[in-house]
């Protein structure tokens, strides 16, 4: 699996997601089940999409 290949295609690794949200994992998976954010799996590990990410932190989600 090719990180730096995800990180253009928008995901991020949950572990850097949270460290920049300031939110634990089971936090931002909350988040995702409450539709406030888009979450994927590949390759057994989840990613968050920076997009929905940046829109979190823009409503001061952090």
């Amino acid at each position: 699996m090719n990180i730096d290949g995800l990180a253009r295609d928008g995901l991020i690794p949950l572990p850097e997601a949270s460290h920049l949200t300031r939110r634990t994992p089971r936090e931002l998976l909350e988040a995702a089940r409450e539709g406030d954010l888009e979450v994927e799996r590949v390759a057994g590990r989840t990613f968050v999409r920076r997009w929905s990410m940046d829109a979190l932190l823009a409503r001061g989600g952090s």
